[in-house]
């Protein structure tokens, strides 16, 4: 008997699929450019393998991000908070542990949700399609936050107008090309030009992570209707951090 059929006669069955898995899309990573959007199962098998979105959220390589997040929300005075592209609940944990008293987190990987009711169980949690979900409509949430979503899906712009006018929004895009990663961003003026037509009192900032000068861009407003967006949305602010 072969090496791999020994190791595959003694490993359970769920550590052997979550291996081949992350193992299949391992030797596929050098061929994935960015550009490229990846089905559910790509990110059942990241989730399932790293210990990073195990990790308690202050732990997190986004917790300096979820501070101004946080800041700027005020979770205890949000009466309904929807989170497109939840991901893992470390973020929902971290809103739930300053004060949101509901929220509603929508992600299509099985594998985050699982995660993320551990992480958070008191929070509403469900697997979903954005793109097919009725939340949108049937939610009565008054704050979206979209944070490392918008730039996974080739129609970002389909989403953000499924979000109801008069919401609050709150969502961030990368500077940096990766695998899944359908688009990025050079500057503030890139974010601005692609998004701020869905909005008024827009407002890009700039958050520099790491030492290999990757960035954040951190945006916000309100969503306007199609009226209020033909006159081109309200005024910008950009800053710098």
């Amino acid at each position: 008997m072969s090496p791999k059929k020994i190791l595959r006669e003694f490993t359970p069955p769920i550590i052997w699929k979550v291996a081949s898995r992350v193992a299949s899309f391992g030797s596929a990573r050098a061929e994935l450019a960015a550009g490229t959007e990846l089905p559910s199962e790509h990110y059942d098998a990241v989730f399932a393998a790293s210990a990073e979105y195990q990790k308690h959220y202050s732990d997190s390589m986004y917790y300096f991000l979820w501070c101004v997040l946080i800041d700027r929300i005020r979770p205890e005075q949000v009466h309904c908070l929807l989170d497109v592209g939840c991901g893992p609940g470390q973020f929902a944990a971290f809103l739930h542990d300053r004060g949101l008293k509901r929220y509603v987190g929508l992600d299509f990987s099985a594998e985050c949700i699982r995660l993320a009711r551990i992480s958070c169980p008191s929070f509403d949690f469900r697997c979903e399609n954005a793109f097919e979900s009725t939340l949108f409509n049937s939610l009565e949430y008054t704050v979206v936050v979209a944070t490392e979503f918008l730039e996974h899906v080739q129609h970002d712009l389909m989403i953000l107008s499924r979000i109801r006018s008069g919401t609050r929004v709150y969502a961030s895009v990368p500077s940096f090309p990766y695998p899944g990663h359908v688009r990025h961003f050079g500057s503030r003026d890139e974010v601005t030009d692609r998004y701020r037509r869905y909005f008024r009192s827009f407002r890009v900032d700039e958050f520099a992570c790491g030492s290999k000068g990757h960035r954040f861009f951190l945006f916000e407003g309100v969503r306007v209707d199609e009226e209020e967006r033909a006159d081109g949305g309200g005024p910008v602010v950009n800053r710098l951090f």
